[in-house]
């Protein structure tokens, strides 16, 4: 289910633009993630991306091994 308070745009980027953004460095994402829970901003999860599963939802906690999500 999508939900209509947040806009989500699926976007293709070229090799160069993609570079440009991507973030390959574990301890960066770790900490970009743990600043999302901080501040307890929503995110929006792909998934099966041929069926197009987005879940909506608020990062709780970040351990070692993963992160918790809200219900």
């Amino acid at each position: 289910m999508i939900n209509p308070d947040v806009a989500l745009t699926i976007e293709s980027f070229t090799p160069d633009e993609e570079h440009a953004f991507r973030i390959d460095a574990p301890m960066a994402v770790r900490g970009i993630l743990r600043d999302i829970a901080r501040h307890g901003e929503r995110v929006a999860l792909y998934y099966g991306a041929q069926a197009g599963g987005v879940i909506v939802t608020v990062i709780l906690d970040l351990e070692a091994g993963g992160f918790w999500l809200d219900a």
